[in-house]
């Protein structure tokens, strides 16, 4: 069973965007005051503020333009390469985002949010090798609320290493720290659940990871649709299909589902 991930969930997934901490108070000048008393690094940062706008509303060209002018106003702000890599990754320029995650991690080698980015680019790279150390750095600090991140990518790097036993347990680590959210870990899980021929299982991880904040979650949908194939559930898995093509029209996923259902008995 061979899935695409869709790059739009996965970005809001599994990468993670930078903490803009500058706030209010650091970035908007107080009343009264005259532009001479902003500081370029807060000039920098309501740029950087304005292009994170733009690659949520998938504005690349313009998120690149803010992130040059605060560049010019501050080369020391970590969250310019931070956005910068996630935008070209967006962009599946994968090379230029390494190169710029770098720069980032030069600056702020410790900061959580940009060790779990820089690892997940290089699971998707394919350098399994590399990738491992930055989600282990981003997963064991506890103050890391979204750990569930880190956990995901260290249970996808270890699946696709063939490695099922530490991949369910970063997987399940995932899944008990944000159940609702760790739609991927869900995913996987199923994945090896199916291939352990434990199907009921693996149908339950699937429709977990299509609920809550997982409804887009195409790939997953289909998943659980090809489960119940598997465990002789045709009714429902009918049923899946069909509501993938209605849900997801004019889309990879949903003719792979109505191929799928001309095969069902």
């Amino acid at each position: 069973m061979k899935i695409t991930f869709q790059r739009p969930f996965l970005i809001s997934a599994l990468l993670s965007l930078p903490v803009l901490a500058a706030g209010c108070a650091t970035t908007t000048a107080p009343m009264g005051a005259s532009d001479r008393e902003v500081s370029p690094r807060q000039r920098a940062m309501l740029q950087v503020e304005a292009a994170n706008a733009a690659i949520n509303e998938s504005k690349l060209p313009t998120a690149f333009q803010f992130l040059k002018v605060a560049q010019e106003l501050d080369a020391n702000l970590p969250s310019i390469y931070h956005l910068r890599a996630i935008a070209y990754y967006r962009r599946n320029e994968l090379p230029a985002a390494l190169a710029e995650m770098k720069i980032a991690l030069g600056l702020t080698p410790n900061d959580v949010e940009m060790n779990n980015t820089y690892g997940k680019m290089l699971l998707d790279s394919g350098n399994y090798h590399d990738a491992e150390a930055p989600l282990l750095k981003a997963a064991s600090d506890p103050s890391y609320a979204d750990a569930y991140k880190p956990h995901s990518n260290l249970g996808i790097l270890f699946y696709r290493r063939g490695q099922f036993v530490p991949s369910q347990k970063y997987l399940n680590q995932a899944v008990a720290e944000a159940p609702a959210r760790a739609c991927i870990a869900h995913y996987y899980l199923g994945h090896i659940q199916l291939k352990q021929g434990k199907f009921s299982e693996a149908t339950r991880s699937y429709d977990r990871a299509t609920q809550n904040f997982c409804t887009n979650f195409a790939d997953a949908h289909l998943a659980l649709g090809i489960a119940y194939e598997r465990n002789k559930q045709y009714d429902l898995a009918r049923k899946k299909f069909l509501d993938i093509k209605i849900n997801f029209p004019n889309t990879k996923i949903a003719e792979q589902a109505m191929d799928r259902l001309t095969y069902l008995p």
